[in-house]
């Protein structure tokens, strides 16, 4: 998983976390978000999805009973079809007034997508339009539900920041303990130093 989304082994605790908030949240298990990422993670992490998105959208594709490997193959069509739409399917999202990509070309964030085309009262026709036949399912699942997708995607950014927060502490409470250390490792050297401690007593 980390591989197919390109991100560094450091990050193995948070996307732990993560992926265990996930699975406890929605029908899904850490073993099928991984499957599911298996199709996904690279096409997503090429157009600057972010994980916590993936792991959202996979999640509540499992909440509507489809298998992680389906639910992989989804998400992955629907983001395709999202960074090259077809002609019909760009004049449909203008007349929708949905905009998927910034100026610069990078793609707007997933949920950010997702409500406006919740908003915009998208039918089952249009969305079958503008999406192949296997994403627009997926793509009516993540959008049928009011703020499902937000409010999931919240509880893991808090449970990523709540874990950092907690690994932060930890770091900071090891950092004065080994200051102090230090500082009577000085003490013991200078009072050796200046003949109030020998090295008989110390052995002893």
């Amino acid at each position: 998983m980390l591989k197919a989304y390109g991100l560094e082994t450091s990050r193995l605790a948070d996307i732990s976390d993560v992926l265990a908030q996930a699975a406890a949240n929605a029908n899904v298990t850490i073993r099928g978000l991984a499957e599911g990422f298996k199709f996904t993670g690279a096409i997503a992490q090429q157009q600057g999805i972010a994980f916590n998105e993936v792991v959202t959208a996979l999640s509540l594709l499992g909440e509507t009973g489809l298998e992680a490997g389906l639910a992989g193959r989804a998400l992955q069509a629907m983001i395709m079809d999202l960074a090259k739409p077809t002609d019909q399917a760009v004049r449909e999202l203008t007349r929708l007034g949905v905009t998927t990509h910034q100026a610069s070309g990078e793609a707007l964030p997933l949920s950010i997508i997702l409500r406006q085309l919740r908003d915009s009262g998208m039918s089952s026709a249009q969305a079958f339009t503008i999406f192949n036949r296997n994403s627009a399912r997926a793509v009516k699942a993540l959008t049928r539900n009011g703020d499902a997708f937000d409010e999931f995607l919240e509880k893991l950014q808090a449970s990523e920041s709540a874990l950092k927060t907690q690994a932060d502490t930890m770091r900071e409470g090891l950092s004065v303990e080994l200051d102090k250390l230090s500082n009577k490792f000085d003490a013991l050297l200078k009072n050796i130093g200046d003949g109030k401690l020998s090295w008989k007593v110390l052995l002893n």
